[in-house]
């Protein structure tokens, strides 16, 4: 018997198996299902990252054909029976096949299922067809069919922003909190020395406007891009995320539309690893989330806006689903799509040195407070606690 086995396709990759190996730092059994291999949106089959000597033992299952609510893993079950663990915390909706077997089993085993669901769109019929027409009305429907077969099992679900725990409510779900993504703090932290090593080695020599992450039209970079080509009147260099892991076509466009602004000179393009990041995120002065929010799409979490404020950057980011949340007092909102907003925003940091380096103390200190891997680990542990007690 263990203690918790979590369904985790996020933990694919490495970076999302650092809350498990803080449960396991702190005493904790724990080991991780994940699937063999995934399918990313800009193309190809993917294995999981390896795993390290810090890792969890991990299980790696085949995933069953469909879309993420109807899919599973082959093998679940039996997997469940061999390890019996106490908790079973599944890293995914709770309305979802998933949910309903690892519930059925948890029920009749006497153990607890617990879900982490990133959800923040209204699931209900009308909303959804509004949303996403007919495929929308479709996919509310299985999912309040899942939710009723899922829900008397589940015990607790963690959400990541206000708009999931509204929605989660909503649904029928009594048991809910927040938590954040937790960043490891021994590497996202304001780092003086790395911040001048680092842009000696990229050449940034002017103020550095900087984005990171995946590279897609919901992200907003092109906005970005928009709002900075109205600013060539100022010196600044942009730092660029390539994010070849999910290279996306969106890219092709926004390689153009850096031509068209007249910004090629400006850019300095860069490629690297979660691990890696802390070092551009400190040589950068500025850093833009613009996210646009869509039909069936809006921002879930935006775990660079953490991460930067970690390192002590002034934040600029759209009133995007969870970003306000996270921003806080930490740095600048601006309205969603409204690039003169966002040019102003940034100009504004860009001729206040003393502006950018408080906001960066304020970010620093609230994402160090609230947002790190020990404070998500801190309120998981309470709720699994409780319910094992």
């Amino acid at each position: 018997m263990i203690d918790v086995l979590a369904i985790a396709p996020a933990a694919f990759t490495g970076v999302n198996r650092a809350v498990y190996r803080e449960l396991v730092r702190r005493g904790w059994s724990v080991e991780i299902v994940i699937p063999t291999e995934m399918t990313f949106s800009g193309g190809g089959t993917r294995a999981p990252q390896p795993a390290t000597a810090q890792d969890p033992p991990l299980h790696l299952l085949a995933p069953t054909p469909g879309n993420k609510r109807l899919a599973s893993f082959q093998g679940l079950w039996r997997l469940l029976e061999a390890r019996r663990p106490r908790l079973v915390l599944l890293d995914g909706d709770p309305n979802s096949r998933t949910a309903v077997e690892a519930g059925a089993w948890a029920r009749l085993r006497g153990a607890r299922l617990v879900c982490q669901s990133c959800e923040n769109l209204t699931r209900r019929l009308v909303p959804s067809a509004r949303r996403a027409g007919w495929r929308g009305a479709a996919g509310s429907v299985v999912t309040g069919a899942l939710g009723v077969l899922a829900r008397p099992n589940v015990d607790h679900v963690f959400v990541i922003s206000a708009d999931g725990e509204r929605v989660l409510r909503e649904q029928g779900y009594r048991r809910v909190s927040k938590i954040p993504l937790g960043f490891d703090p021994a590497l996202f932290r304001p780092d003086p020395a790395l911040r001048e090593a680092t842009r000696a080695r990229l050449g940034l020599t002017e103020v550095t406007v900087a984005y990171f992450g995946r590279v897609a039209e919901s992200k907003g970079v092109h906005l970005l891009v928009a709002a900075l080509g109205g600013l060539k009147h100022r010196p600044f260099q942009l730092l660029l995320d390539a994010f070849g892991t999910y290279r996306e076509p969106y890219e092709e466009r926004l390689t153009g539309l850096l031509t068209e602004h007249g910004l090629d000179d400006r850019v300095v393009r860069f490629d690297a690893s979660h691990s890696e990041m802390p070092a551009y995120m400190n040589a950068a002065d500025v850093v833009a989330l613009p996210s646009l929010s869509t039909p069936t799409w809006k921002e879930q979490y935006g775990r660079v806006a953490p991460e930067a404020m970690a390192c002590g950057c002034a934040v600029v980011a759209a009133r995007s689903g969870a970003l306000p949340e996270l921003v806080g007092d930490g740095g600048v909102i601006v309205p969603e799509g409204d690039v003169p907003a966002l040019r102003a925003a940034i100009e504004a940091l860009m001729l206040d040195p003393a502006r950018r380096q408080a906001l960066g103390v304020v970010a620093a200190a609230r994402a160090h407070a609230q947002l790190d891997l020990t404070r998500q680990a801190d309120l998981m542990e309470r709720v699994f606690q409780d319910l094992l007690a």
